[in-house]
This record gives structure tokens, sequence and C-alpha cells, in this order.
């Protein structure tokens, strides 16, 4: 174990941090009549993408910046519209001279002939710039995601293509959030607020590997107005019945300190019908339900970021969130042998889950030079505990027994992290490396009552107690290259080493310890003939490891004839991916992608003397191609 994490770490200390003699590089800016050109932004550029110096000329055209000695590619802007290019060699305190270059923008009658793409195809993600988009203008961030190439949003469920999962990250840091408490956060967040949208089909090896998912991350504007500020939002939703979804900002700006305060609310209700056969071929169980699902929570998220000094900050978010579910139904199963009508069961269920959860992240960014190399620490705290109460009555038509029983569910959930990065732009590449560790700590307690005429009574038989440890150690490297224009790579190496034990107090056979390494290779290659096309390839294995109720033996009851369980013994399953995607001016997107999954697991349904059961295994292998 020691040595395990003794490699992680040594692949976040790979390399130490050289200072170097800084100069200063400076030029006047004209037009092609020789007129200096103000509101110009000069920018210094490490290996063409890493920004590390930035200014505007005054109204003389002059501009001046300070970095260390090195090459760097200058770039002038112009209301966000490239107007020049250069390669320049920083060895010694440079003055540029006159730099002359074609007005693009008419400040007369404010007449733009040039525009940033909306759309542009990276390394490893492709970049919606929603301040470009007069479409994603004057809408909640929902609405914004949904204009974006590459991700879909049916029933307010967000998707990406190809993928079975998607992470929400809001400036880099992740928003453990998921359906409709996701679903009303993003409603709270404004699109004029929102700078871009970042699409990661591939995760690169920075990111865990956890999940054949990609990544949606979206970069917020920095705050431009000093002071309080804020909205208010509300939006009618009509499913099966009436619901709505409101929430509330509030802002403060200053200086040194950035703050938001944000509320939000739902209430919904839907009502579902359907028949299917869970089983299907000569034995079967046809089952028809009717009911209605009311979901309700109120949240709140606030952040606060301190600015120490220009080259350091830090700060915190926190959000809380408490979420009702409720259940009412009536159904029947009809269980089928050979064919012929054996026995019809009516159930009729309340079911109401109250899920109160906490999260906390805190970080602190340095800059480390003015090259680009900077390090970031970064801890994390999840608490959840889902409370489940599941009261059926089911009544056996064919033998008129009767039986009333309560399922109490009490989880204990909560999740511990910490981590740190490094990045390091060379002349010739550039480097990333972190390390990361991982503790989860989970406890159920499963509670199974039968009613007795008079009260409910346990049935130690059927209840179950299961506490779950779960350790993860991780360490990565990255690099990344541009040969030139045209070409540029990619590759990132993760290790990660998981240690696990669970085990139902009481019962021996339910002990359970694993501990396993893996690595995780991903690379990127872009080529960008021209301005117009741009093509990318991308490859990465990923992990599924089963959470701790798929490996929890227990049986979960719905009615005295049908239970869910896991399997103790369950191995991860891995994740071989392969895309290739096209890029037309920023404005067409196109891509191909190649999944192979091994030892994937999968809920399998059997009736066996009359009892319904839904197990998780291990239980195919897979290769699926779409677009």
């Amino acid at each position: 174990m020691r040595n395990k994490l003794l490699f992680c770490l040594s692949l976040f200390f790979t390399t130490s941090i050289l200072s170097a003699q800084q100069y200063t590089v400076s030029g006047t800016i004209t037009n092609q009549n020789n007129r200096p050109l103000e509101f110009v932004n000069a920018i210094l550029l490490k290996n063409d993408t890493i920004a590390i110096q930035k200014t505007t000329a005054d109204s003389l055209g002059v501009f001046s910046m300070i970095a260390e000695q090195g090459d760097y590619t200058l770039r002038l802007e112009q209301f966000g519209t490239l107007v020049l290019k250069r390669e320049i060699s920083l060895f010694q305190t440079t003055n540029l001279g006159n730099i002359t270059v074609e007005e693009s923008i008419l400040l007369e009658g404010v007449t733009i002939n040039a525009q940033k793409k909306l759309v542009e195809q990276k390394m490893d993600r492709l970049v919606y710039n929603v301040e470009n988009s007069i479409a994603s203008q004057a809408m909640n961030g929902l609405d914004a995601i949904r204009n974006t190439p590459l991700v879909r949003v049916q029933d307010d469920n967000i998707s990406i293509v190809g993928k079975g999962g998607v992470s929400v990250m809001i400036n880099d840091r992740i928003v453990n959030l998921s359906g409709n408490e996701l679903t009303n956060y993003l409603q709270s967040l404004r699109s004029d607020d929102i700078a871009r949208i970042e699409v990661i089909t591939t995760p690169p090896s920075k990111y865990d590997a956890q999940g054949n998912s990609g990544i949606i991350n979206i970069i917020l504007k920095r705050n431009p107005n000093m002071g309080w500020s804020g909205n208010v939002s509300g939006t009618y939703q009509r499913n099966s019945y009436n619901g709505y979804r409101t929430g509330a900002t509030l802002n403060y700006q200053s200086e040194k300190w950035s703050s938001s305060l944000k509320i939000r609310k739902y209430d919904l209700a839907y009502q579902l019908d359907g028949t299917r056969n869970l089983i299907g071929g000569q034995n079967s169980i046809y089952t028809t339900e009717t009911r209605k699902d009311q979901a309700s929570a109120f949240g709140l998220n606030y952040s606060l970021d301190y600015k120490i000094n220009d080259h350091s900050n830090a700060g915190f978010i926190y959000d809380f969130s408490q979420g009702n579910y409720d259940i009412n139904a009536e159904g029947s199963s009809r269980y089928e042998q050979q064919t012929q009508v054996d026995s019809t069961l009516n159930t009729r269920a309340v079911q109401h889950w109250k899920t109160p959860t906490h999260t906390f992240n805190a970080y602190y960014d340095v800059k480390l030079d003015t090259l680009g190399k900077k390090i970031n620490f970064t801890g994390n705290y999840l608490s959840n505990a889902p409370d489940k109460n599941n009261d059926f009555n089911t009544d056996n038509t064919t033998t008129n027994n009767q039986a009333i029983v309560r399922n109490n569910s009490n989880m204990q959930y909560s999740i511990y992290s910490g981590q740190a990065d490094l990045t390091i732009p060379y002349k010739f590449l550039t480097l990333e490396t972190g390390a990361k560790y991982t503790f989860l700590d989970n406890t159920s307690n499963v509670g199974y009552y039968n009613y007795t005429g008079s009260n409910y009574i346990l049935d130690p038989q059927n209840s179950n107690m299961f506490e779950y440890k779960e350790h993860n150690y991780a360490g990565y490297i990255s690099l990344q290259k541009e040969f030139n224009e045209e070409w540029s790579a990619k590759a990132g190496l993760r290790y990660e080493y998981t240690a696990l034990q669970g085990q139902a107090p009481g019962d021996e056979n339910s002990n359970l310890k694993k501990e396993y390494g893996k690595l995780f290779p991903t690379a990127y290659v872009s080529y960008k003939p021209d301005e117009d096309h741009v093509f990318s390839l991308n490859y990465s294995r990923r992990i599924n490891r089963p959470d701790f109720q798929s490996l929890n033996p227990f049986r979960w009851y719905t009615n005295p004839y049908m239970y869910y369980s896991g399997t103790p013994t369950l191995q991860p399953s891995y994740n071989n991916n392969v895309e290739l995607s096209y890029s037309y001016k920023g404005k067409l997107t196109f891509g191909l992608y190649n999944q192979n999954s091994r030892n994937t697991t999968s809920s399998i349904a059997r009736l066996e003397d009359g009892i319904y059961s839904n197990v998780i295994e291990n239980a195919y292998n897979q290769n699926r191609t779409g677009e």
C-alpha cells in the first residue's frame, strides 16, 4: 500500500520548478495609415495555447509586458477578434517597434468584419462560445447546454452523444448533483453569465477514470460589476400535473472578494402507467402499474473567493439540498408457468424518500511564475443520507393470502477527497501531473417488518446492515506538444489503486475484501490543415467500479415475491473508447465513436419457485459504434 501511494506521489513531483531571467517586450500598434490603435489586447502565449501575460495598448498604441526568456507567440486582438499573430524570441529586453495591422473593426458605427468562432475543436474538447451566440442569450444555463453541440437534453436529462453518463463542472470544479437537483441548479444560472461550455467526450488523465461518461465544463464570466447584483427566476412546468421551478441569485464583487448565493426550489409530479413482461418466454411475470410520483426539493449554494494577490487565490463552495420523493402506486403481477396463469398479486404501495445532501469544496490556486506554471490544491467532502420508507399491501387472489409489509432503508454515505495538480509549460511541450486520494465510508441499514394485526414486527431474516469502506489512490502525468500550426498531440497515463472492504455485522459469509490497481492511458491527435477544417482522433481506457449497493448481497423486497440484490463477487468492467471528430468552420461538427466494453454488469432477472429475482452480475461484453 505504501509503495503504491509513493508511486502516485512521485508522478506529481516528477520535475522541479526553475526560475529564469525576466525581460520586457514592448511595441507600438498602428493601422495601415500609421495611426495608433487603442483598445487592442496584446497577449503573450506559450506553446501557442497558454496565456502568460496580457495587457491593453494605450491611446498611443503602446503596450509593454514582462516575461521570462524563451520563445512565444504574440497575439493581438481587438474586441475578441484576432488582428495579428507573430512568433517572437525573448532573450533580452526587446522593443518590437511599430507593428502595423489592418483594422478589422471600424469604431465608427461599430461595424465588425470578423468574429470569434462560435464552436472550436480543441485538442481534447469541443468549446461552445456561449458569449458569441445570439441564440443562447437571455436564457437559463440548462437551455444554453441544450444549444451545445454533442449534448442532448431530453426530459431535463443531460447526456453526451455516445456516452453512458455525464458529469457537470463549473469552472473546473465538479457539481455533485444529479436528476432534478442538477436541472434546477442549471436553471438558476443565466446564459449571459456563461463565457463558454466545454464538452469533453474523452476526459484526459487529469480526471478520474471511473465511469464511461463525458464531462460538461461550464466556464463563467468574471463579474465585471463591483458591488451587489442578483436575479430571480421562475418556471411553470406541466407534466401530468402542475409544477414549478424557482430560483434566486445574489452576487457581491469587490477588488479582493467575490461571493455568490443561489437558492433553488422545485415541486413536480408525474403520472406513470405501464405494462411490461419482467421475464419473457414461457415463464413470465406480466406487471401492470399506475402510480403518481411527487418530487420536491429545496437547495442553496454559496461560494466565496478571495484574491490573496496577483498570483494566488483561495475559496470554498458549499451546497445543501433537501430532496423528497413520494410514490403512490397500485399494480398487479400475473405469474405464468408454461404460459398458464399460476397466480395473480395485487399490490398497493406507498413510498417516501428523504435525502439531505451536503457538499463542501475548498481550494487554493497559485501561479508560480509568469510563464504559466501553476499549482492547485483541492479538498472535497460529500455527505448523503437517504432515508427510504416503503409500505406495501399485497393480496394473492389465488390463495387469498395477504401480506402487509414495511421496508425501511437508512443510509449514511460520506466521501472525502484531496488532490493536487501541477502545470508546467516548457519550450517544447506542456506537462501536467498530479495526485488524488479518495475515501468512501458508507453504512446501509435495511429493516423488513411484517404487520401482525396490531403493529409491525421486525423480520431478522430479511433485514440487513452493510458496512462498506473504499480507498482510492491515483496519480497521473500528461504531455502536450504543438508540432506546428497543423499538427498537435497529447498523451497521458493515470494509475488508480483501489482497496475496499465490506461486511454485514454478524454474517461471516458477507465479508468482502479486494485490492487492485490499473493503468489508464489517454491519447489525442489533432490535425488542422487550415482555419476551416479540424480533425481529431482520441483514445481512452475507463473503468466502472461496482458501487457498494451492487456488492451488497442483501435482498430488497418490493413485495413478498419480488426482490432485488447485489453480488459480492462483482468485478469492475473496463471500456476502451476511440473517437474521430471533424469540425468545419466552427459551425458543423461530426463524429464517429467505437466503444469496446468487457465484463459489463447488468441486472439479471429470474423466476424460480414463484419468486422473481433481479440480481446484478457481470453479464456480457459489448462493442458499439455510432455517431
